[in-house]
């Protein structure tokens, strides 16, 4: 279970995926700015965001989940399972109040 997850977090950690999600999500490679945590202490990524959002999309044999809010940075994971993906979508979409959850 431990090496599955670290096999997990070093997909997430590929460059190559989380640059074509965010391509397909219509963010470009300026869009990247230094962003501390918020009061919640949620970690921070790299990505100001100018309203709630949460995207999910297929890349591969992966699915990734793009989670912004304001103040703050989108936060990329990455699941191999595509049920896993949604109920996280569908999780940060009840947290930050969205009605949908958008999917490209």
């Amino acid at each position: 279970m431990i090496e599955q997850s670290r096999q997990i977090l070093e997909r997430a950690r590929m460059p190559d995926h989380v640059e074509q999600t965010r391509r397909l999500a219509g963010y470009g490679p300026g869009d990247a700015v230094e962003c501390t945590p918020e009061g919640d202490g949620m970690q921070s990524q790299l990505h100001p965001a100018d309203g709630k959002a949460v995207t999910i999309t297929d890349v591969g044999d992966e699915w990734h989940v793009l989670v912004e809010e304001p103040g703050c940075v989108t936060v990329v994971r990455s699941f191999n399972i595509k049920q896993y993906a949604e109920s996280y979508a569908d999780g940060q979409r009840i947290r930050l109040q969205l009605d949908s959850v958008t999917r490209v």
